[in-house]
């Protein structure tokens, strides 16, 4: 007699990524988990495996981030099926760093959803896209720098002041701050 076995659920991890260096950084944070708790609670193929977080880590290699590394060890051991993350800056800090680890993750059948770009790295077209997004991101960078640069002089700030460890030499040409 053959019995079907009903499939187990996927084993869903969440990762955040909080750069706020603010009074608003633990409710960020608990929006998000609470999002995504939600979302994993009410689709009955799934089952919670974790929520990873890395506070503070803007700039931060992944390999520095000791939620985000967690996160893969547990994938590596065959413990988490399918990760959802808010969006593509926050899984990585550039493209390259992005399609490093959504590679290895999809190696070992591991897809990750970017909530906000609506994004499943297991799709065949994914990394067209986060490339795509990437320069968006760099042209966006570009645009505020340029017009950080150029609100200066209208807030009265000379070329050699600094603002926040930046001088507005520095953003115009690029060089260091002496």
């Amino acid at each position: 007699m053959n019995e079907k076995t009903a499939p187990s659920p996927l084993r869903v991890a969440v990762y955040c990524r909080i750069c706020a260096d603010w009074d608003e950084e633990d409710s960020a944070l608990s929006v998000q988990r609470d999002h995504y708790a939600k979302m994993i609670d009410e689709n009955p193929d799934w089952v919670m495996a974790g929520c990873f977080v890395d506070r503070k880590q803007s700039g931060k290699p992944a390999e520095r981030r000791a939620g985000f590394q967690r996160m893969l060890r547990r994938c590596r051991q065959g413990e988490i099926d399918l990760i959802l993350t808010k969006n593509i800056s926050r899984f990585a800090r550039n493209t390259l760093d992005v399609i490093k680890y959504t590679r290895e993750l999809r190696d070992l059948g591991i897809p990750v959803i970017f909530d906000k770009e609506n994004l499943n790295s297991s799709s065949l077209d994914f990394e067209c896209y986060v490339t795509l997004y990437a320069v968006f991101a760099q042209r966006e960078a570009a645009t505020i720098s340029r017009h950080i640069c150029t609100g200066y002089p209208r807030m009265g700030v000379k070329p050699r002041q600094s603002a926040r460890g930046w001088s507005a030499d520095h953003l115009l040409k690029g060089g260091p701050i002496k």
